[in-house]
């Protein structure tokens, strides 16, 4: 088995001040199969403590505009607590210290903050599939190692979105320019000299000199459990819209792999182009 090689795109990496911008009015279509995490109502009875660490992890919940995470709120403030205002992306465990009846002290290890501002990412991915077609889903895998998130991975969590970028021949160094270590505020497109498009349904950019994109919204994640450094994190996206280069296409609408010329990673630092096609009947 080989991994077909990806750009995915993400964005929002660091805070920037600044006024936020009203982009243009788009309807999709609601949608109902998501499958989001389902966090729990506060249950009555419940200590200050798991008040404040149910609203924590309620903000996990964005169906309905995070109804669950407002409803540990008091009935003046529910209206008022915008969650899209700052993301606080967060590693480790949340520490309580109930100061008195009405006031407490909660610390958290946040690894990134997100606001409606932010840089453009970009990173090479291998771990990466399709798992649905009906309706279309993918899959990717992002290693975590010394226990610490990516910037791709602090950026999809915070904005539940992203795009996926397939390789070709024609850009496999710039793909591999953005595998760098680099610090978060670094705009990757830049370093890579890749073109960013906009998406039409979601806000991280495309590659331009990509043949095939998919425009991706998160439904769920999996941090790998009972690891000894970091271990890694599934994300699934549902595809809300794909974009084939015409110069690729078939008159049947299939991708003529002899123009698309995709590129597969084999381990390490070597890859591989597309050889012998065959068919077998099944």
């Amino acid at each position: 088995m080989v991994a077909i090689a990806v750009f995915l795109t993400g964005c929002a990496q660091l805070p920037r001040s600044g006024a936020i911008g009203v982009g243009p009015n788009v309807q999709i279509e609601s949608t109902d199969d998501y499958l989001y995490y389902s966090p729990s109502l506060p249950s009555p009875g419940d200590s200050q403590q798991q008040i404040v660490t149910g609203f924590l992890s309620a903000g996990n919940g964005p169906q309905n505009d995070y109804e669950v995470a407002r409803s540990y709120l008091a009935n003046n403030f529910k209206s008022e607590w915008s969650a899209s205002d700052e993301v606080l992306v967060q590693q480790g465990a949340t520490v309580f210290d109930l100061i008195d009846e009405s006031n407490a002290r909660v610390e958290l290890q946040v690894s990134a903050t997100i606001d409606a501002n932010g840089i453009d990412n970009l990173a090479p991915f291998s771990f990466f599939n399709v798992v649905s077609e009906d309706p279309p889903h993918i899959m990717f895998s992002t290693v975590r190692t010394g226990n610490k998130n990516k910037d791709t991975l602090n950026n999809i969590l915070a904005n539940q979105q992203f795009v996926v970028n397939l390789v070709t021949e024609d850009v496999v160094e710039q793909m591999n320019t953005t595998s760098q270590p680099v610090a978060a505020d670094v705009n990757e497109f830049e370093l890579a000299n890749v073109t960013p498009i906009e998406s039409i349904y979601i806000k991280p950019k495309r590659v331009k000199e990509s043949l095939v994109q998919f425009e991706c919204e998160m439904v769920h994640h999996y941090f790998i459990e009972k690891h000894q450094n970091g271990g890694a994190c599934i994300i699934i996206g549902k595809i809300i819209t794909m974009h084939i280069d015409d110069s690729i296409l078939m008159e049947n609408h299939k991708i003529d792999l002899e123009k698309y010329k995709p590129v597969a990673r084999l381990a390490g630092s070597n890859y591989s182009k597309l050889g012998e096609i065959f068919s077998i009947k099944r």
